[in-house]
């Protein structure tokens, strides 16, 4: 029986970068792997890590908080960005040292009275990810690499065209949820203007 399909791994991705550069694949991502892979490794958290922060309907939720006994507003560790919504959304609430912050002017406050509505944007690991983002993220970060190590032109138009598909196709899935929402939620319609005039990393 055949093996079932999977979505692509962090060690996956690897070693298309990897592979990319003409260097041999690797067989685990433990300790002790090569420079190169290493260095792979980076670069593929970097390109994660700029994608996730544009905010997605995969990464993002609305939730309401309310403060603790010391009128703080904890956010959790892999917060991203926030955004007020609701009946939040009026005030300029914003992520800062792990905390909601008040930026209202002559406000300026860690302090908060009541529950607050947000959309947070998390930053979730690779294989959390679903697979029109993680191959998108490993085009980019293929590109990247392939640049900073050999900087070869022709190589990199290559990946930019593979780069610039796998766009294509993590929009159009983005669209496709936030279209379907559209009913349910103002801040789908937002999301899809957001894309419309989203541009995207180049390095």
């Amino acid at each position: 029986m055949a093996d079932a399909l999977a979505p692509t791994t962090e060690l996956e991705a690897i070693n298309v970068m990897l592979t990319n550069i003409g260097e041999a694949p690797v067989n685990s991502l433990e300790s002790g792997v090569g420079l190169d892979a290493s260095t792979a490794q980076i670069v593929l958290k970097e390109s994660s890590r700029h994608t996730q922060a544009i905010g997605w309907f995969w990464n993002s939720e609305h939730v309401r908080l309310s403060p603790d006994s010391s009128k703080n507003i904890i956010l959790p560790l892999n917060t991203m960005k926030v955004r007020p919504i609701g009946q939040s959304s009026q005030y300029a609430y914003v992520y800062r040292s792990g905390k909601l912050y008040n930026r209202e002017p002559f406000t300026n406050t860690f302090e908060f009275d009541s529950a607050v509505e947000l959309e947070i944007t998390y930053e979730l690991t690779f294989n959390d990810l679903p697979e029109t983002a993680r191959r998108y993220i490993t085009f980019v970060a293929s590109r990247m690499f392939q640049e900073r190590k050999l900087g070869v032109q022709s190589i990199s138009q290559q990946n930019r065209n593979d780069e610039a598909r796998a766009n294509a196709v993590l929009r159009q899935e983005e669209n496709h949820v936030a279209r379907r929402n559209v009913g349910n939620s103002s801040m789908s319609m937002k999301r899809i203007l957001d894309r419309q005039q989203m541009s995207f990393w180049r390095s």
